[in-house]
């Protein structure tokens, strides 16, 4: 009998898995006329593989086609644990007479586990919306992380908050947008950002805070069909980047402002350099680039 009674408790307290997660992290587009390409770069940051689910890329369209809508659907087989995989979707060929040759295409808008395949821990971070780089007069948006579920405050006189990085390929920066929210706002509000490779500043601009959103909670992610307001202009002096170049975006509050900075806390990488030590985190942002 107590070895039933022992079996019994031991059944009772045996944990159950948590299920798996997908996030829709980020987006890069490649926008021309001989090629259209999408990637979205899907996180299952759970020990859980996720088993099947589609991911939908969708053209956003003014005015909207009568037929030949654009849009691009994958099947992906599972999603392993503590793994981000970039999915593809070829818009190159989708153009008709029906769709204006994807002269309509303003915007892209994916969503992951579209069929609710997965049975998720959250639902709410699976789409993310991006303009086309056109926008800006640029041919591509890099923006591996974009979905913010994470953020770090950044006050006035405190060390620089800065985020490293390194393009995969070597292409020529006209903006970079983040995604910041003003926490307080003063007579001055001003957020200094500097652009650094190695230790040789390159570009200095400022970005005024009272044009950011307040803060409730997470700032949101970068996902509108606009350039956001935490938007730095560099179309006027572009910057050469070369793929595999470490490059630092350094930012600094000035008079009694602080700002939360949203982050993307999946990554593998955590380039983040903060006041206070977050391993595997990364600021939130896209890059607009001429290639």
């Amino acid at each position: 009998m107590a070895h039933m009674v022992a079996c019994i408790v031991a059944i009772a307290v045996t944990a159950q898995p948590s299920p798996p997660n997908l996030i829709c992290r980020g987006l890069d587009v490649h926008w021309v006329a001989d090629k259209k390409i999408v990637l979205a770069y899907v996180s299952n940051p759970t020990p859980i593989a996720t088993g099947p689910f589609m991911v939908f890329f969708t053209g956003e369209e003014n005015p909207v086609s009568p037929m030949d809508r654009p849009q691009v659907r994958v099947n992906v087989p599972s999603l392993a644990p503590h793994t981000v995989k970039k999915i593809k979707a070829n818009f190159t060929n989708l153009g008709t007479s029906q769709n204006a040759f994807l002269g309509n295409v303003t915007g892209m808008i994916v969503r992951v586990d579209a069929k609710n395949q997965v049975a998720e821990t959250n639902e709410t971070d699976n789409k993310l919306a991006t303009p086309l780089p056109s926008i800006l007069g640029a041919k591509s948006i890099f923006g591996a992380g974009l979905q913010c579920n994470g953020f770090v405050a950044l006050d006035p006189n405190q060390n620089p908050l800065g985020q490293t990085f390194k393009p995969t390929q070597t292409m020529v920066m006209r903006g970079i947008e983040f995604s910041f929210h003003r926490e307080t706002l003063s007579t001055t509000p001003t957020l200094l950002c500097r652009v650094y490779k190695g230790n040789a500043l390159l570009r200095e601009r400022t970005m005024n805070i009272a044009e950011f959103p307040p803060a409730l909670g997470n700032p949101l992610p970068i996902s509108s069909l606009q350039v956001g307001v935490a938007f730095v202009d560099l179309s006027n002096a572009p910057i050469s980047l070369t793929a595999g170049t470490t490059y630092k975006f350094e930012f600094k509050c000035f008079g009694s402002d602080a700002i939360r900075a949203g982050l993307v806390n999946d990554s593998v990488q955590g380039n983040l350099i903060a006041p206070q030590p977050l391993v595997t985190a990364d600021l939130a942002f896209k890059i607009f680039s001429d290639n």
